[in-house]
């Protein structure tokens, strides 16, 4: 792979709130990376844990750790505080509890110097179980996509993304590399208690096109704390959509056009795909709820009509026919 500015300058930050079971291994896995020109803000949100006492502990081995505190205020404003007091050309996020390739920042930075119409990139987030360790962290000259001509780029998931992400996020923000010129135009919402992140993806993929790599950037640790991981009673990809839509209108900053038919699928999509979740969950009722809305948009889908029966049979049954995943 071709050489890159090493010089550039990535402010890597990291919300903290009682982190203090898994700071260390994500830390660790942060000041690890082959392209070391890095700083580390830690924005602690009112921890009453030992997460203040690890980070003042760090920052006194390696002087790219800074310690910033704010009270309890919750992870958009912590991440938001973080990028404004951040010094270096890129940002990059993640949490306190997930951990990074040791290759990650190099290889999205050689990726971006490759592709030159680009500001920001993302790849693949891979979930991982609560005692996961990165065995290997300092990949070998084998194993590494640095090892590569160059970075794998996903071209269907690359460009203008606004489409796709209305129906389905799969991007994930803990493997988000960006200019700091295009975070500075972007805010994580504070008054979200869910969808932070996907709200942020929204205005990025408005705004931006993004660079998809098809190597693993990220690992996300499903533990109980995980709020992304937990169902939410709401549609909240639903409330996302109508918010953004009243805001920023059907036309994206590229001159792509949602059309009718379009924001049709998009909504489809948010209604049958929480349906399926919610059936997933068992709970029957509110699964055929949100399908009877998904008919509005796509009334023939035969999806619709096969979740329909397999409420109906599980409730009935008491026996789900497909297993939580």
């Amino acid at each position: 792979m071709d050489s890159y500015n090493s010089e550039l300058k990535v402010s890597v930050i990291v919300p903290c709130y009682q982190a203090e079971h898994y700071l260390l291994d994500c830390i660790d896995s942060v000041l690890s990376q082959t392209h070391n020109n890095i700083e580390v803000l830690l924005v602690d949100d009112g921890s009453t844990d030992n997460t203040k006492v690890i980070i003042e502990e760090l920052a006194l081995k390696d002087q790219r750790i800074k310690y910033i505190y704010q009270e309890n205020a919750g992870s958009a404003v912590a991440r938001n505080v973080g990028v404004k007091a951040a010094t270096g050309e890129y940002i990059a996020f993640i949490d306190a509890d997930d951990l990074w390739p040791s290759y990650k920042l190099e290889l999205q930075l050689k990726a971006l110097d490759e592709n030159e119409a680009y500001d920001c990139v993302c790849g693949i987030d891979q979930h991982v179980p609560p005692h996961f360790v990165l065995e290997n962290s300092k990949f070998n000259s084998t194993n590494s996509p640095l090892s590569l001509n160059s970075p794998l780029v996903n071209q269907v998931r690359s460009g203008w993304q606004l489409n796709s992400v209305l129906k389905q996020t799969y991007f994930h923000i803990n493997n988000l590399l960006l200019s700091k010129k295009v975070a500075l135009k972007l805010k994580f919402n504070k008054t979200l208690r869910r969808g932070q992140d996907s709200h942020y993806w929204l205005q990025l993929c408005h705004q931006f096109p993004v660079l998809y790599l098809n190597h693993v950037l990220s690992y996300y640790r499903i533990h109980p704390e995980s709020i992304t991981h937990q169902l939410s009673t709401e549609n909240i990809r639903l409330k996302l959509v109508d918010m953004f839509f009243a805001e920023f209108g059907y036309i994206d900053k590229g001159n792509n056009v949602l059309t009718k038919k379009e924001r049709n699928r998009v909504y489809f999509s948010l209604h049958f795909n929480y349906a399926v979740s919610l059936r997933e969950q068992h709970q029957y009722w509110n699964s055929i709820t949100s399908l009877v809305s998904s008919m509005r948009y796509k009334p023939l889908e035969l999806g619709i009509y096969k979740n329909f029966a397999l409420c109906l049979v599980e409730k009935l049954m008491n026996f789900p026919f497909t297993k939580k995943t």
